[in-house]
């Protein structure tokens, strides 16, 4: 987050996403200690961003697991929850804006792995298609998506 937030610079603003109140109190401590005038802590719901529709320019998701597992069955909390999620990302960006997801490339004992073809399959149902896929990173996918051209 803090080098996200040295990135953008001083005209670009960094909003800290996640539905556990814990890792934002602990983000808040650190912001306050570091700095971060260019910061904004959000917290989140499952199913939802909280995040404004055309807020931002770059959704940068990291170590999330939210996708659902192919044997996920139909009507679970994540196979509701992950298309308003991912909807809610698509709505936050802006025009020309992109999506970045970092995820283990392994069962890292997350319990949820999921393949990248996988990852871009569900992402594709929701509006997004996969523009660029590195793999300077050893143990993780590092994936890029827009929004599909309508």
């Amino acid at each position: 987050t803090f080098r996200l937030r040295d990135a953008v610079g001083s005209k670009g603003h960094v909003y800290a996403v996640d539905f556990d109140p814990g890792a934002l109190d602990y983000l808040k401590k650190r912001i306050d200690k570091f700095g971060g005038h260019n910061m904004s802590i959000v917290l989140s719901r499952p199913w939802h961003t909280k995040l404004k529709p055309s807020s931002v320019d770059l959704a940068f998701l990291v170590n999330v697991h939210f996708f659902k597992h192919p044997k996920e069955p139909e009507g679970s909390q994540v196979a509701v929850d992950f298309p308003r999620f991912y909807g809610s990302v698509l709505k936050a960006l802006r025009p020309g804006g992109r999506m970045v997801i970092i995820e283990p490339d392994k069962d890292a004992g997350a319990g949820r792995h999921v393949s990248v073809k996988e990852m871009a399959r569900q992402l594709d149902e929701v509006g997004f298609k996969m523009i660029k896929q590195y793999s300077y990173l050893k143990l993780q996918y590092f994936l890029i998506f827009e929004p599909k051209k309508k």
